[in-house]
């Protein structure tokens, strides 16, 4: 007797498993419409978006740097060097040489001895008029007479040592060329006591003034 095998369930039993699928799904759409009510939900898609940002927002892991290579200092060989002296420089000679530094010691008297006595200044006389025989007048020009005019010449006169005139400067002008020619005309003429010096006559110079005026020339 051949038995029959359906391929499908039967009517009733695929039924009954709907009905309990559409009852399932009727209970989740439950279930999510009171978590939407009660924010559940809310927190739920929030906790989500917040998972989601963290991965979009993460950068890549740091990579860490390989830890610096030791590196070994390099072997220093010592080379040994005996110490030979060098040969003097000529800067070396030049300043060891001994340094002879002349001084030049001034001779002072021996103690107990007198030092040499101090020169007294040379004592100096000036020529003087000799009061026995004065100085003779120059002439007073009778042009300058008649014109009325009057001055005082300084003459500057050298004496020599036999008291005679040597040379007649002029120091002042009388203002009239005629009175002073005549003055050191007749300063030549002078003869005066010469001057010593120490006693001992010597050339020296004197000024000498000569007034000129008309009282009793006219």
């Amino acid at each position: 007797m051949a038995t029959t095998i359906n391929a499908f369930p039967p009517v009733h039993a695929f039924n009954s498993s709907r009905s309990w699928v559409l009852a399932i799904i009727a209970l989740i759409h439950l279930g999510f419409f009171w978590a939407l009510t009660s924010g559940l939900a809310r927190s739920v898609i929030s906790d989500l978006h917040h998972v989601t940002a963290a991965f979009v927002v993460e950068s890549p892991p740091k990579q860490t740097p390989p830890p610096p290579q030791r590196i070994d200092d390099p072997i220093v060989q010592s080379v040994y060097v005996p110490d030979v002296p060098l040969p003097p420089t000529v800067s070396d000679q030049q300043d060891t040489a001994p340094r002879i530094v002349s001084t030049v010691a001034r001779e002072q008297p021996p103690i107990g001895m007198p030092s040499e006595p101090v020169r007294p200044a040379p004592v100096e006389v000036g020529p003087q008029i000799d009061p026995r025989r004065g100085l003779s007048e120059p002439l007073y020009p009778p042009a300058v007479i008649r014109s009325g005019f009057e001055g005082t010449v300084i003459l500057s006169v050298q004496v020599l040592e036999n008291g005679r005139v040597g040379e007649v400067r002029l120091e002042r002008s009388s203002g009239h060329a005629k009175l002073d020619e005549s003055a050191m005309r007749e300063a030549k003429r002078w003869k005066l006591i010469p001057g010593t010096r120490d006693g001992v006559p010597v050339v020296l110079w004197r000024q000498i003034p000569i007034t000129f005026r008309l009282e009793g020339q006219r």
